[in-house]
């Protein structure tokens, strides 16, 4: 049905879009609600990343150290028989510590030649065996009067050891095994040994310690008791 000339068209108002006071459209409610969740959910996500992150154990950057087998002495040992400890290593309770370090100290002196110093490791009554290269026999000096004179004639042909020790008795508390590496002297030397140095030894020898583990009662340069084909190796030069 049309309109007459009479009948006026109904008036529209034009629609006139919310701004903000600079003039901008204001953004729709529903619009500006879901982009606060949106952050929201994002920065929990963040938050949420971060603690797993962090919850998550880390690489170390030290340096690994090497396995080391050690126990304590406090508690007793659950495992077999200790690996055989090698030149180099070392594994002692602190009272066979000790006379290691005491014998290390008697050999620095008596290298040294302090006749005075060697002699304050002794104790009153002291032994000492020892080889005679010129005739290829075992010598045994007792006292310290005897052992003093034989060590100021060592001491004057500038008579010097190198050596390892050991001891591969736990139950020995007294001893420490000497392995004789070397030996050189002026005797050596007017016997013809090359270099004046003897390096080929047939058994090992032994320092012996006084009761109080800080005094040493014999000291064994040449091994007593030795058959005699093995004191003639011993003692040759």
């Amino acid at each position: 049905m049309g309109l007459s000339d009479d009948d006026e068209p109904p008036q529209r108002r034009p629609v006139q879009p919310f701004v903000s006071g600079r003039g901008l459209p204001l953004i729709p409610r529903t619009v500006l609600v879901g982009a606060v969740v949106a952050v929201v959910a994002f920065v929990s996500g963040i938050a949420l990343g971060t603690s797993l992150t962090d919850a998550q154990p880390r690489p170390s950057l030290a340096p690994v150290a090497p396995t080391a087998t050690m126990q304590s002495t406090s508690q007793p040992s659950t495992a077999g028989p200790a690996p055989t400890v090698q030149d180099g290593t070392y594994r002692l309770p602190l009272g066979q510590a000790h006379l290691v370090a005491r014998v290390e100290a008697f050999f620095a002196a008596y290298n040294a030649g302090k006749l005075a110093d060697v002699m304050a490791f002794l104790d009153e009554a002291p032994h000492l065996s020892d080889c005679n290269y010129r005739t290829g026999e075992v010598v045994f000096i007792d006292g310290r009067a005897a052992v003093e004179a034989y060590l100021r004639d060592r001491f004057a042909e500038h008579d010097k050891w190198e050596v390892r020790l050991f001891n591969e008795n736990p139950q020995n508390d007294q001893l420490v095994g000497v392995e004789p590496l070397q030996r050189q002297n002026s005797t050596l030397l007017a016997l013809g040994v090359p270099g004046a140095v003897k390096r080929d030894f047939a058994l090992s020898f032994a320092i012996v310690f006084a009761p109080d583990h800080e005094h040493i009662s014999s000291v064994g340069f040449g091994t007593m008791g030795a058959s005699p084909g093995v004191v003639q190796r011993l003692c040759e030069p």
